[in-house]
């Protein structure tokens, strides 16, 4: 994966399956969603957004040494890269969720796991608290993202890391929505628009430095997706768009 300037951020949408899907259904809001999507959140093969969200998380991890640091999970859901993490030597995890429903699926896969239900921005944590925060295709369903942010860099200690990855806000500007079926119906949780520069921008206010800015595009990586869905056409429109992006944040000492 390559890192692109930020002024190389495009406009576009993708249509990717089940996980994101233009639609014209009203938005559910997350934590009645998440706790409707819960039971069958881990069983999504052929996610396109899923697989480039993993690619994009090891890849933000790459050359970080986790070893004997205190890890939080900001919008953890199930626990999808706690695999990842605790292969890393880390001292400790907690994961943070709006969704109860979510938390009750993660203890399930992680017996004794340290798990914190939160308010809609709030995270209920003690200031300088963690070493290294990650939240994974979160950030963009919270409403008022700033007062989050903030919250983040609290619980950071001096020289903690912060790691980010969201759908493209470019993406879902064009009517792009995070669907899934249940029961016969679709539904699409809520979503609210960010510009990437404005998050970059609330988090060095808050006190933290820009390491790293990356976004994954739709190329010829991915094409064997699209022809397995016999969407070539989709493929080819949208071949150069960028779909989901990934920060990494330290918090200056």
């Amino acid at each position: 994966m390559q890192g692109f300037p930020l002024k190389q951020i495009e406009a576009g949408f993708v249509r990717l399956g089940r996980h994101f899907q233009f639609a014209k259904n009203a938005e559910t809001e997350p934590e009645k969603a998440y706790d409707t999507w819960a039971e069958a959140y881990d069983d999504q093969p052929g996610n396109l957004m899923l697989h480039l969200d993993s690619k994009l998380f090891d890849e933000l991890l790459s050359g970080l040494d986790l070893k004997g640091k205190q890890l939080y999970d900001v919008g953890c859901g199930t626990g999808r890269h706690w695999p990842m993490l605790m292969d890393k030597n880390i001292a400790g995890i907690t994961g943070f969720d709006i969704s109860v429903k979510m938390l009750e699926k993660l203890r399930e896969k992680f017996p004794g796991s340290k798990t914190v239900k939160t308010g809609h921005w709030q995270l209920p944590a003690l200031p300088a608290s963690c070493d290294v925060l990650v939240s994974t295709l979160a950030l963009a369903h919270i409403r008022e993202a700033g007062k989050a942010l903030c919250e983040w860099v609290r619980v950071l200690k001096p020289g903690g890391e912060i790691l980010v990855t969201d759908f493209h806000p470019a993406s879902l500007a064009k009517g792009a929505k995070r669907n899934f079926q249940h029961r016969g119906k679709w539904i699409a949780v809520e979503n609210h628009i960010q510009p990437v520069k404005k998050t970059i921008r609330l988090l060095e206010e808050a006190g933290c430095s820009l390491l790293a800015f990356y976004e994954k595009k739709i190329d010829a990586s991915v094409r064997n997706w699209y022809e397995n869905k016999q969407a070539l056409d989709v493929y080819e429109k949208f071949y150069g768009v960028p779909v989901i992006y990934g920060l990494h944040l330290r918090k200056k000492c």
